[in-house]
């Protein structure tokens, strides 16, 4: 797979709380992607049956630095908390200050991204946390170029 990608417009926000749905878990890294598509399908089926439409683009939040395993949450943004059923709960993404920019390109060139970003932060004298998530802006498929995948990357500042 190709790793051609780009960083776009790296900038410092402040974000409300946003209220989700997710199924969060210590993964071993190899089985990232059967987790996400697991989690996904579980997320949107557990919406349905509660009647609650999506508010937002998926999510996956990882909370430390990734090594043979991550701890990652996967979730989407809803309009109201939903009940816990199962492996689905209520969360939220945290609010404050944030620095976003927009990968695109294919996955495998978001580690890449994540450290040119990390360089921009430190350039901001910032100090990124150690927790961080990326925004599915464009639904991946069998379909879809990868070079255009968009992700936005969120990666909150320490105080």
């Amino acid at each position: 797979m190709s790793t051609e990608h780009t960083l776009e417009d790296p900038r410092i926000v402040t974000l409300d709380p946003v209220t989700t749905a997710a199924v969060r878990a210590t993964v071993r890294m190899e089985a990232l992607r059967t987790f996400f598509d697991n989690s996904f399908s579980l997320l949107f089926a557990t919406l349905g049956e509660q009647r609650t439409e999506p508010a937002g683009a998926p999510y996956a939040r990882y909370r430390g630095e990734p090594t043979e395993t991550v701890d990652v949450e996967v979730g989407i943004p809803v309009g109201a908390a939903i009940t816990g059923d199962g492996d689905v709960r209520p969360s939220e993404l945290p609010g404050g200050e944030v620095v976003t920019a927009t990968h695109v390109g294919p996955y495998d060139g978001l580690g890449d991204s994540y450290r040119r970003l990390a360089g921009w932060i430190g350039e901001q004298g910032r100090t990124p946390s150690s927790s961080m998530w990326e925004v599915y802006l464009t639904e991946p498929g069998p379909d879809v170029d990868p070079a255009g995948l968009r992700t936005q990357i969120c990666w909150p500042l320490e105080a």
